[in-house]
């Protein structure tokens, strides 16, 4: 027989005791493919265990149905995937009077013991506050939950503070890595001129705006609404001048972290040509109209 056969009749032969309940599975696969270690592809489970909360690492398993394949895969989407909807069964399950009750099963399964209800760092955020070494990111983390932390929730977070440090060092690619540019990336050049407005733009309301996360991650929202672009490439914009990235944690998060002057400076330092922003982003009667509709403007 297979290992497990043969380790079931040592345990019971040799030990006599009963094996654990068999739930079998298909390949445990890693970012879609089979494991080889003849072909390098694969993860251990002490790498695995090393990486992961046990609680993230139990739901990973147990919410996968019995005979289908586990996927595992160490980018920065699945990782951060994988995270967040742990996070939602645990809202679910403390929250949800709605929430079924093999979803409640599969969080209650996931524990290594039963616990109450606790706050809860978003992971992207843990990451990110990590790599910027300005900041003390359990002293950060704690302003945002806005009362000291419990043993429960700084025992957690320092499971993910471990988990985030334990990815970047084995797992992240370099451009999935934060780091905050001390200069305008040259990429910044590739901005479209509706971008390069709304940097502008969200630099003068920046101003006078209270330096919190959701009150910045309001008036990100209102710059765009004013410029008029689209909120993705809002988004774009200021990772790209802050970070040299495409994405990043939430904007509002982002921008708290950092000085008011040095943000209003770096948006500002964007070159912008008034003309071909206002040739970007003009509308054609029928698409204004519609646009006071839709932001519910009142023209007079």
């Amino acid at each position: 027989g297979g290992s497990r056969d043969v380790a079931a009749a040592c345990l019971r032969e040799i030990f006599g005791q009963e094996p654990p309940l068999n739930c079998p599975y298909d390949f445990f696969l890693v970012g879609g493919a089979k494991m080889s270690s003849s072909k390098g592809i694969g993860v251990t489970s002490r790498d695995m265990a090393d990486f992961l909360p046990p609680e993230v690492l139990r739901f990973l398993m147990i919410r996968t149905p019995p005979r289908q394949h586990v996927n595992f895969e160490a980018s920065e989407v699945h990782i951060l995937k994988a995270f967040n909807e742990f996070d939602r069964a645990k809202h679910r399950y403390f929250h949800d009077a709605a929430v079924k009750p093999d979803d409640k099963r599969v969080y209650e399964l996931s524990q290594v013991v039963p616990e109450p209800d606790y706050w809860t760092a978003d992971f992207q955020l843990v990451a990110a506050l990590i790599q910027m070494p300005h900041l003390d990111a359990v002293k950060e983390l704690e302003k945002r939950k806005g009362t000291p932390f419990t043993e429960l929730e700084r025992k957690h977070l320092d499971l993910r503070i471990r988990a985030a440090k334990y990815w970047l060092d084995h797992y992240a690619a370099e451009e999935e890595k934060t780091h905050l540019q001390e200069t305008l990336p040259a990429r910044a050049e590739e901005l479209s001129a509706a971008q390069r407005g709304f940097l502008h733009i969200l630099a003068e309301q920046l101003r006078d705006a209270t330096w919190q996360d959701e009150a910045l991650q309001i008036a990100v929202f209102n710059a765009a609404r004013q410029t008029p672009i689209d909120q993705p490439s809002a988004f774009k914009a200021i990772y790209r001048v802050l970070l040299d990235r495409e994405s990043g944690p939430k904007a509002g998060n982002l921008l708290s972290f950092l000085d008011r002057d040095f943000v209003i400076h770096r948006f500002n330092e964007v070159p912008w040509d008034e003309l071909e922003f206002l040739e970007a982003t003009g509308l054609a009667v029928g698409a204004f109209e519609r646009w006071l509709l839709s932001e519910k403007v009142s023209a007079r």
